[in-house]
């Protein structure tokens, strides 16, 4: 990772340093909790065309967990590739399930959000078509776990567009607005409490390439950058030559 690289991140992470991950449970008028699992991938995004899949799962406000992970095999379709990260993080959900189940005492329905619709039309019917007729041997017992246990009633499938799935965030780059909008879906947002949003900047010293080029290089040399976004867009990003975390000087909080 290059030190501009690095100054972005930084950016970033002073920028957001009073985010904070809301969570909100929402029972129905049933007396049920609806745990929606948010299950995605892109399809050949790495350089050996491997997929990347993303799963959140939320209760009501907030992702009560999220997962964003490389595919251990390549697929030969975007199908293959929402099946796969569909059997990877399913497990995850059967889980939680169960863990909020004993928390609340409540019952807990199950639905995965798809935004695939031949991932449903295969997942409803239990029969392959087109490219995914002639799909490995490893993909079709994936389908086959599923149905059994859709069958089963352990969970749903449900289908969700594209625009409202949260997990697509954590399968491929975004904009800034739509990152802006992702983070508001996922449940980061500002810390709303009136004790936590003042200022918690990160401090850390750049120490710059040539200092010596400096009326005053002992001051410039060694610049702490703890007042906020705009101070880090001042940083000459192509003068730092090294950065240095210095624990000592972070706020506890963070």
């Amino acid at each position: 990772m290059c030190s501009s690289d690095l100054v972005k991140i930084l950016k970033y992470l002073n920028f957001t340093n009073n985010y904070v991950l809301l969570l909100k449970l929402h029972i129905t008028d049933k007396n049920e909790v609806n745990l929606l699992g948010y299950i995605d991938a892109a399809y050949s995004v790495h350089e050996d065309s491997k997929s990347h899949s993303g799963a959140a799962f939320t209760i009501g406000q907030g992702s009560l967990l999220h997962c964003s992970t490389k595919q251990a095999c390549v697929s030969k379709s975007s199908t293959e590739a929402e099946l796969i990260a569909y059997t990877d993080f399913i497990g995850e959900g059967i889980a939680l399930k169960d863990l909020v189940e004993e928390i609340t005492s409540t019952k807990v329905n199950l639905k995965i959000q798809q935004d695939n619709q031949s991932v449903l039309s295969i997942l409803k019917t239990g029969v392959l078509s087109g490219k995914s007729k002639h799909c490995s041997k490893h993909v079709k017992v994936r389908i086959a776990w599923i149905k059994e246990r859709i069958d089963n009633q352990e969970f749903i499938t449900e289908y969700c567009s594209t625009d409202l799935m949260i997990s697509d965030g954590l399968t491929k780059p975004k904009t800034a607005n739509d990152h802006a909008k992702y983070c508001e879906m996922i449940g980061v947002m500002p810390d709303p409490r009136p004790d936590f949003t003042k200022e918690r900047a990160v401090k850390t010293a750049f120490f710059m390439h040539d200092p010596s080029t400096y009326d005053d290089p002992t001051e410039d040399a060694h610049v702490q950058y703890n007042r906020g976004y705009d101070d880090y867009c001042e940083i000459d990003e192509d003068a730092i030559s090294e950065t240095i975390w210095d624990e000592s000087d972070v706020d506890n909080r963070i």
